[in-house]
């Protein structure tokens, strides 16, 4: 952890039109920097509290009088002395205020045990200019100055619309202070899946490749997203990693060298193995940390860092500004640095060979886990993370997906009677681990033998828990549903009816709690008819009447997984009834011509619609099947009582 006097000053954007979520620009200032003085003032004097917008008449970026003209009317820095621009990019659910640690490094700021003495001489080196962008003279005279975006914690990961309007955000950031610092290159700090919005930046926006020589990327997901489980989030990874031969458009997509370090096994949300970068260079987080002996073996292990505090651990960003000063100063001795030279030179300053095999040394450490642990502690260790929950969603998927079909044929073609308890336990003996191996072998990630164990244990408590809620919690709450629920031969009909209305209301709701007009069009037309849809099939899931053959086998299907499948799409959905969401959808949009549909040409134009493709493919045919189910139902439920009960002998 590092210290610092921090400030965070708003800057002006330049050509940003806003989105459904309000992004800013902010320059990271330490209060003891002088250099600064001009746009906040002295310490108590209230010229700026943080909210004043800054603009680049401001010369936010300390520009000396030869660098502007007065024309621009632009102000005087009073010690202008710019550091190197470095832009930061949270991840999501980020905040800008994770940046602080990194200005810290930036300035040399960095503990509250500095000597006064070391702290003066530090503001006087940056005054007298003795401190630079170039640092000339080693590492310790270099300066950089630190930018950070503030998306208003935006969840990323939900929606690729979501990925798309930060890379937007970002490049008109990188546009904003390559002309106001006047820079010829910028260094990209991101962290988690700021990473990936980073590395979409000079794809989607050719116009930033000129200022984006390097990107640094902290516990990113270069292969997956393993929490993401919207199909956008997947086509957005399909843009980043296809190759020059998969599509047009990829020129200058390898401009850029990408340093990737992974959190390593403490990261709580993204696993080590998902970190490599193709073209890149990959290194652990533990290998810049110091191992610990605290284990019952004695084994030397590091666990490296959990997912937020790399952002602002000390070791870790001590080897960020080698990195950035080996960048900066490789880019100001040449435009034209060849990528491997940059990744060779970067590769020196920092101690680390390039040809590390990254997944070897990421298997290594979870093998020193398990010794130094038990396999049992290791295993428990590695079920807990909450990356593995899109894991556990597809393994309860196929449970219970695999009891449907087992249900189906004993329920049609051997017997009238339901799949039996007795059945369903003697089969979960063996099934969770066969499913654990299938799983293993079809969606690995590279190290699927060496977490086998632990994907058998999600395995098993994906079927307790499918198993739980089919013979524990549906038997409960399912009379419970289809008793309030309507009764008549049109029950569906009335269901999707009010699924309806409530779906209007919540479109025309979310958009008045935020005090702005509601926009009726097309878009908001899609939005309102998958919020329906999607809200008929829980109801229609959740009252299925008791005759309906398998009944509490498909809510105990639906109900838990359909959420996951239509959660960012219905979040998307409710933005796009105001402005700015429709900003955003335009985005989207030609990020899907561009991307993705240039395999659906062929499509009617109508489905190629993000949100109707998911109404027509998906929605349609599971609400049709659950009409068809519940009308069968009701008929069986509607003989059975017109039938005449056998008199008693």
């Amino acid at each position: 952890m590092t210290y610092s006097r921090f400030k965070f000053l708003p800057l002006h954007v330049k050509d940003h039109l806003p989105g459904a979520r309000p992004y800013r620009l902010l320059k990271f200032v330490d209060m003891r920097d002088q250099r600064n003085l001009h746009l906040w003032g002295p310490s108590g004097s209230g010229h700026d509290d943080g909210t004043k917008l800054h603009h680049l008449a401001d010369n936010w970026c300390l520009l000396s009088g030869p660098n502007y003209t007065l024309e621009r009317n632009m102000a005087k820095a009073p010690y202008p002395n710019p550091g190197h621009p470095v832009l930061f990019v949270p991840g999501h659910w980020g905040e800008y205020k994770q940046a602080r640690s990194l200005g810290a490094h930036g300035t040399q700021w960095t503990r509250a045990a500095h000597p006064r003495g070391y702290q003066q001489e530090i503001s006087k080196r940056l005054v007298n200019g003795t401190i630079n962008a170039r640092g000339d003279e080693g590492i310790g005279n270099f300066v950089y100055d630190v930018f950070t975006v503030d998306f208003d914690g935006d969840g990323a990961a939900l929606h690729g619309s979501r990925l798309v309007r930060q890379a937007n955000f970002v490049a008109r950031s990188i546009m904003t202070i390559a002309e106001a610092c006047q820079a010829s290159s910028i260094t990209i700090v991101a962290h988690s899946v700021g990473g990936i919005v980073a590395r979409a930046v000079p794809i989607l926006h050719p116009e930033t490749r000129p200022y984006m020589k390097d990107i640094i990327t902290l516990a990113t997901p270069h292969v997956s997203l393993p929490y993401a489980f919207d199909s956008s989030v997947d086509d957005f990874y399909h843009l980043l990693n296809a190759k020059p031969d998969e599509g047009a458009n990829d020129e200058g997509k390898l401009e850029h060298l990408i340093v990737s370090i992974s959190g390593g096994l403490r990261d709580e949300l993204i696993p080590s193995q998902v970190c490599e970068i193709e073209d890149g260079l990959a290194l652990l987080a533990s290998s810049v940390t110091p191992p610990s002996t605290n284990n019952r073996e004695g084994v030397q292990l590091s666990l490296g860092m959990d997912h937020k505090a790399i952002s602002w651990c000390h070791n870790v960003l001590s080897v960020v500004r080698q990195i950035i000063y080996t960048a900066a100063t490789i880019s100001a001795r040449s435009d034209t640095t060849l990528l491997e030279d940059r990744m060779r030179l970067i590769s020196d300053a920092i101690g680390y060979n390039p040809e590390t095999d990254f997944a070897g040394v990421a298997k290594e450490e979870y093998k020193s886990l398990s010794k130094a642990y038990g396999i049992l502690n290791s295993t428990a260790l590695q079920v807990a993370m909450p990356y593995r929950l899109r894991e556990f969603v597809v393994l309860y998927f196929l449970t219970a997906v695999t009891y449907l079909v087992l249900s189906a044929f004993e329920n049609i073609v051997l017997a009238p009677s339901n799949y039996d308890l007795l059945t369903a336990c003697a089969s979960f003996v063996a099934f969770p681990l066969l499913m654990a191996f299938a799983f293993a072998a079809c969606f690995g990630t590279g190290m699927e033998w060496e977490t086998l164990p632990s994907v058998t244990l999600l395995s098993y408590a994906a079927s307790t828990l499918y198993l739980a809620i089919l013979y524990g919690l549906a038997p409960v709450a399912l009379p419970i549903f289809r008793r309030i629920g309507p009764k008549s031969s049109y029950a569906p009909l009335h269901v999707c009816s009010i699924c309806a209305v409530a779906a209007f209301l919540a479109m025309v709701g979310f958009r008045a709690s935020k005090g702005e007009e509601v926009i009726f069009n097309q878009s908001t037309g899609a939005a309102s008819l998958l919020w329906a849809m999607a809200l008929s099939i829980m109801a229609l899931a959740a009252a299925l009447p008791a005759a309906a053959s398998l009944h509490g086998t498909v809510a105990a299907l639906v109900l838990p997984t359909f959420p996951f499948a239509v959660a960012g799409k219905m979040i998307y959905a409710l933005t796009l009834s105001g402005v700015g969401g429709q900003r955003d959808e335009a985005l989207f949009v030609e990020f899907e011509e561009r991307a993705v549909d240039g395999g659906r040409g062929g499509w009617p134009s109508f489905i190629r619609d993000h949100l109707m493709r998911c109404v027509v493919c998906t929605c349609l045919p599971l609400l049709a099947s659950l009409v068809s189910m519940w009308r069968w139902g009701a008929e069986r439920e509607r003989r059975g009582k017109m039938s005449p009960k056998p008199k008693a002998s």
